[in-house]
């Protein structure tokens, strides 16, 4: 209300007029709690003020006169009302008391409760708070409310959005209303680009040292880790799964795992399980086929054909994995022209983001080297009896594709051959065997292996060996600096070379591992571990790797770690034999002979220790196994090793009998300890086994080729 006073005063000057004006102003007062609902037995703080007040009395579950400022902690028994007047002005605020104990105790779940992501991929996280009507929470990365720049941040909402650096974080919600009650979500953040090539380098150590939401707390909790979904695909795949992250693909930014099976098909597709949209299976961004009848008269090659149905079943397609640069996936597709009986090997080069060939491809394989075998003197490339069986190698800027046989069968011979991965045009050739007999370069499906200097190293099986030209049952480093050149730089045979050679006992059974400098010495500091038939570890100096005696090997270590016993070998029985490759971690190397168990071999000062650190606890029968290693970081203490058991895969040369291969994951510190085994649940099932198959790990996830399907584990929500 405001009230105006007048003044008028006279005198013998005039009249003078004044005013004065008084506003009376209402009291205000403001009353808040905090927090507005407990649990039985906590405590909120009340906090009032107030304006053109001289006091303020409380009323309602409290009494008195009040300041008309300030704080008050309370703790109510039950749900109450606190009321103030301040002057005319009046306000309250209600504390609402939840229960102790049974289903009103505050409680938070958030989900997922785990969660793989790349650098470039966001995740959104749900809280859901039960015991109480205050259901707001708050959310915060590593301990920081809302995250930060160095942790990845967090919406009000639960969207998480990772840092560019790898790493593992843990998302937090916090009831607002009770802050005791909060919980957490593991976060895995790789940077690991991809899986671009077999056993996941050049060196063909098998390492990804880059999984971060794969650690044993998690692998070995069956809440947390299993089979997440499968896809279906036409035929078998023997080559590995390979995989790209954060590729610009069908509208969008996606992780891409690529399958190709041996019906010559190609799929791309979603590493994380998408759905298709209108079929409902794995959502697959594009497909392509390179028979009929997409191209007519083409079909994979039946088995049959090859004379070796002992080896494979069904029919020959794409069986080398395949190599990704350049944005293009290159690959080796067998085909039947059926119409004209006639058989061909095609390069092809597939846009990683299309599935379209690039310009110039496919390019059919052909080749010829002079040779005294042959009447004309030239011994040509025979595509029905060379089988690709090594895994592709892109190394500078050449992409070289090996071939061996189909079971010994008719005219073959070891061939590398290297075709610019751009232009697809030939540029390099090179026969192990040109006399001609046999030295296959096959491996059990793992690919030529490079060193810090570009050199190529490969091993060769039975055949003629005179250590000028002809190099079976050989370790071999060639020299590619001039691929037009190729060069036998180095090489190692060992002694027994012949003999192997007569009995099948192929040197180059397994694939050859390039060694970190960490596992040489002063006088061998780099090194290659070959492996054989017969079950023997061969460490060469890559320096000097030894040439051929035959008084005895001329190696720096020959070891023969088969089942019998480490120092007494196998006994010259092909059963316990290599048919894989070894991985690395660390100083040790890991190898699952076949009928032996998976088995860690220190190495130290350029010397396989004799006997292994530790063994798995299950034995793998034929072929054995050839391991994969992830870890988190090339300085971490503790690792996982992956190996896939795929003695049911039906063939001949096994027990004949199809089944399931089987994942298991072993504590690389101690393989006594198994994590995991696809076997201990029928929900985790993986499809049939194929010969060879090597797991892929990428982004907490495990993906495993099998008889017409990709079967993937991984993390669970």
């Amino acid at each position: 209300m405001t009230t105006t006073y007048s003044l008028s005063c006279t005198g013998a000057g005039g009249t003078t007029l004044a005013s004065a004006t008084v506003t009376l102003v209402a009291p205000t007062v403001l009353l808040r709690a905090s927090p507005t609902a407990i649990t039985s037995g906590g405590s909120s703080t009340l906090t009032w003020s107030s304006t053109y007040a001289t006091s303020c009395s409380a009323s309602g579950a409290w009494a008195g006169t009040k300041a008309t400022a300030g704080t008050l902690v309370v703790t109510p028994a039950a749900t109450s009302t606190y009321s103030l007047a301040c002057g005319t002005a009046t306000a309250s605020a209600t504390v609402t008391v939840n229960a102790s104990g049974g289903g009103g105790t505050t409680a938070v779940t958030i989900a997922p409760a785990r969660a793989a992501l790349t650098t470039r991929q966001v995740q959104a996280f749900s809280a859901t708070v039960t015991g109480n009507s205050d259901t707001a929470v708050t959310w915060d990365v590593d301990g920081t409310v809302g995250g930060s720049a160095a942790v990845g941040t967090i919406s009000a909402s639960g969207v998480y959005a990772p840092p560019p650096i790898a790493g593992v974080h843990t998302i937090s919600a916090t009831s607002h209303a009770d802050p005791s009650k909060k919980q957490s979500a593991r976060v895995g953040v790789t940077d690991l680009a991809g899986v671009f090539t077999h056993h996941n380098d050049v060196q063909r150590t098998g390492q990804n040292l880059q999984e971060y939401a794969l650690d044993a707390a998690t692998v070995s909790n069956p809440a947390a880790f299993g089979r997440l979904f499968s896809c279906t695909v036409d035929a078998a795949v023997y080559a590995q799964p390979l995989y790209v992250a954060n590729l610009n693909i069908g509208g969008g930014v996606h992780n891409v795992v690529f399958v190709a099976t041996e019906n010559d098909s190609v799929y791309a597709f979603d590493a994380d399980g998408a759905r298709d949209p209108v079929g409902g299976g794995c959502l697959a961004y594009w497909y392509v086929s390179f028979v009929a009848p997409t191209v007519p008269n083409l079909s994979a090659v039946p088995v049959a054909d090859t004379l070796a149905a002992d080896d494979m079943n069904g029919a020959v397609g794409i069986t080398g994995t395949p190599v990704i640069g350049n944005n293009l996936l290159y690959l080796v597709a067998k085909t039947k022209n059926t119409s004209a009986a006639t058989y061909s090997h095609r390069l092809h080069a597939l846009a990683l983001g299309t599935g379209l060939e690039a310009a110039g491809a496919p390019v059919e394989i052909t080749a010829s080297v002079p040779s005294t075998g042959f009447a004309s003197g030239v011994m040509p490339f025979t595509p029905l009896w060379q089988a690709q069986r090594p895994a592709l190698l892109l190394n500078g800027g050449v992409v070289y594709v090996a071939f061996g046989s189909h079971g010994d069968n008719f005219n073959y011979t070891g061939w590398l051959l290297g075709y610019d991965a751009i232009t697809l045009r030939q540029v390099s050739v090179f026969n192990t065997a040109p006399a001609p007999l046999q030295a296959a370069i096959w491996m059990s499906g793992s690919g030529p292996a490079v060193d810090q200097a570009g050199g190529i190293y490969f091993s060769t099986g039975n055949g003629l060996f005179d250590g000028t030209t002809n190099f079976a049952e050989s370790l071999l480093r060639l020299d590619v600096s001039v691929p037009s050149h190729p060069i036998v730089h180095d090489f190692f045979t060992p002694a027994a070379q012949a003999a192997l050679s007569s009995t099948d006992f192929d040197f180059g059974s397994g694939g050859v591992v390039v060694l970190p400098d960490s596992m040489g010495s002063a006088a061998h500091p780099h090194l290659i571990v070959a492996v054989d038939k017969s079950g023997n570890f061969y460490l060469v100096d890559r320096d000097a790797m030894g040439h051929y005696s035959a008084s005895g090997n001329t190696n720096v270590q020959t070891l023969s770690v088969g089942p019998a016993t480490e120092s007494g070998g196998c006994a010259a029985s092909v059963s316990c034999g290599f048919f894989s490759t070894p991985a690395v971690w660390g100083n040790s190397i890991y190898a699952a002979a076949q009928a032996d168990t998976l088995k860690a071999y220190p190495v130290i000062s350029a010397r396989i220790n004799v006997g292994p650190s530790s063994q798995s606890p299950d034995l793998y029968a034929f072929p054995g196994a050839t391991p994969s290693i992830s870890a988190s970081g090339a300085g971490a203490t503790t690792a996982i090793v992956w190996v896939v058991d795929t003695n049911a895969n039906g063939t001949a040369n096994s027990n004949g009998v199809s089944g399931a291969a089987i994942l298991r994951a072993y504590d690389a510190t101690n393989l006594a300890t198994r994590l995991y085994s696809s076997s201990a649940s029928a929900a985790d099932t993986c499809g049939n086994a194929v010969k060879f198959t090597v797991p892929t790990v990428a982004n907490g996830k495990v993906y495993v080729g099998g008889d017409g399907q990709l079967t993937v584990y991984g993390v669970k929500p």
